[in-house]
């Protein structure tokens, strides 16, 4: 019983400490505490005998030594196969203020009141425990995540879903592990509903490709771009539309990955690969299809299908994506060719003035024209792009373009990740983490 009061005690009083800088707690560590906890005075005593005997009689220090090598190894291959039970994880991402207050409110009237009765006290605990499980948002967040020379964006909906369009570098090491999972982490994310990749550049798709290898966060679905490079549409194809109800994460019209010709000649091959082992289903977007989570409406409106070109950044898959008065246009890499055929669809469906823009190709010269930008307006253009990257992103030419539009610029080696707050109401905030 002491042994598990106290385990249950430095779980518990600990919790938000943990929560603040590592964002997720295991589980079973309370019963597993009850094996470590115990043994720990066995191990000290038996490393201090070995210290001990090795000075006078050094025959028997192989037994004591033996002892806490033995209680050692248990520690470690035990948490490793704890921490692989299911369900082990609970992240909650990073606690608010207020829980951190309240949780501390609750824990010292557990502390001050001694008559309290103990069916009291846990109960009071659990509360306090369960207050970090408490989340849920109104509006839509979308974060521009800094990533150096690459592209990363995490819309969070208000149904709770999650997609994630792009994500990796060229110019960070290991973005997946030391940037994206953070940030998830940091949110608390542990299920991406939908990974949208523009094209199969690995600025725009390694982070992905950690995130499937580490197996550290759910992936429901892929969705691709479908051209000739990457495959057409086989001829049973019956509904352009592709509908995402709630926090549901299945396609209505889901193709397998067979129904694409040519895939494995194109740079999409080890993602691929990856989905097929972890048993991800594979969506192939095409410009015409409908993406719905709730409130939020996503349109592909590049590439068309049939559209051929040399040039693999003009065939990047573009998204316009729509909350009530809000809209968000995510361009990948189009460019030259690309832009003029999106360009046509944007005049075809009659889109115009969006809010934000994520500008093309990391603010390269050949992508975002005087007729594209003033078709759409932005009122915002976020840029992400590595400091001082040695290709000369954003170029002049294109940051005078947006100016002349009367657009915001903010980049992300001057302002961090851009994040994007908007409420029910259509009211939008915008701010940038450094």
């Amino acid at each position: 019983m002491d042994s598990l009061l106290t385990s249950f005690s430095v779980a518990v009083f600990t919790l938000p400490v943990q929560l603040f800088f590592y964002y997720e707690v295991s589980v079973y560590a309370l019963a597993w505490n009850l094996v470590v906890i115990p043994l720990a005075g066995v191990c000290m005593g038996a490393a201090m005998a070995a210290i001990f005997t090795g000075m006078s009689t050094p025959a028997l220090t192989k037994i004591p030594a033996i002892c806490a090598t033995a209680i050692v190894l248990l520690y470690e291959k035990g948490s490793y196969l704890v921490g692989e039970l299911p369900g082990n994880i609970w992240r909650t991402g990073k606690p608010e203020n207020w829980q951190i207050i309240m949780f501390f409110l609750l824990a010292g009237v557990v502390v001050l009141l001694k008559k309290l009765e103990p069916r009291y006290k846990i109960g009071l605990l659990c509360g306090a425990v369960l207050l970090f499980g408490i989340g849920g948002r109104s509006g839509l967040e979308v974060t521009f995540l800094d990533v150096g020379q690459g592209d990363c964006i995490c819309l969070q909906l208000p149904d709770g879903t999650t997609w994630l369009c792009d994500g990796g570098s060229s110019d960070v090491s290991g973005v997946g592990q030391y940037r994206i999972e953070p940030f998830l982490k940091h949110e608390g994310i542990d299920v991406l509903d939908a990974v949208f990749l523009s094209h199969a550049d690995s600025d725009h798709i390694g982070g992905v490709e950690e995130l499937l290898q580490r197996d550290c966060v759910e992936i429901k679905l892929l969705v691709l771009p479908c051209t000739e490079q990457t495959g057409t549409w086989g001829n049973d194809m019956e509904d352009e539309s592709v509908t995402v109800t709630g926090a549901e994460s299945h396609s209505q019209n889901t193709q397998a990955k067979e129904t694409c010709v040519g895939m494995e000649e194109t740079g999409f091959a080890d993602i691929l690969r990856l989905a097929e082992e972890k048993g991800i289903p594979v969506q192939w977007l095409e410009a015409g299809m409908k993406w719905r989570s709730g409130d939020v409406l996503a349109r592909c409106l590049h590439p068309a299908e049939g559209f051929a070109t040399e040039n693999k950044n003009a065939a990047s898959q573009v998204l316009h994506i729509t909350y009530g008065s809000f809209s968000l246009l995510l361009t990948g890499d189009v460019e030259e060719d690309g832009e003029e055929a999106l360009l046509a669809e944007l005049r075809r469906q009659g889109i115009e003035n969006v809010t934000i823009l994520k500008v093309a190709h990391h603010g390269s010269k050949y992508s975002s024209g005087e007729a594209f930008l003033e078709q759409i307006n932005p009122l915002l253009s976020v840029i992400s792009c590595g400091e001082n990257n040695w290709y000369g992103h954003p170029h002049e030419e294109t940051l005078e373009r947006i100016a002349d539009v009367g657009s915001i610029v903010l980049t992300t080696p001057e302002y961090g990740a851009v994040v994007v707050r908007v409420e029910e109401n259509g009211q939008v905030e915008v701010r940038s983490i450094n």
